[in-house]
């Protein structure tokens, strides 16, 4: 996956809940609503298509993170 072509791509909004991901391992998606100062609604469709690239993963209880791969990634970059 290219992450960091992926990432260049991302909307502002995007980069905000992804941003919010980043500081906390779970989150509910009316907290990173709040977080973010967005919608619940433009959150789900936000993290529908990060979850489409594997940018996010969901868990069970409905709460959501960013996938290992993608921290992966963002350390990598980082170096």
């Amino acid at each position: 996956m290219h992450y960091r072509k992926l990432r260049n791509e991302m909307t502002e909004d995007a980069l905000a809940v992804e941003l919010a991901l980043r500081n906390y391992v779970h989150m509910t998606i009316d907290e990173i609503a709040t977080v973010c100062s967005m919608r619940t609604t433009a959150v789900m469709f936000i993290i529908e298509q990060m979850m489409i690239y594997q940018v996010t993963m969901r868990y069970p209880d409905g709460g959501y993170r960013l996938t290992d791969e993608y921290m992966t990634s963002l350390r990598l970059r980082a170096a």
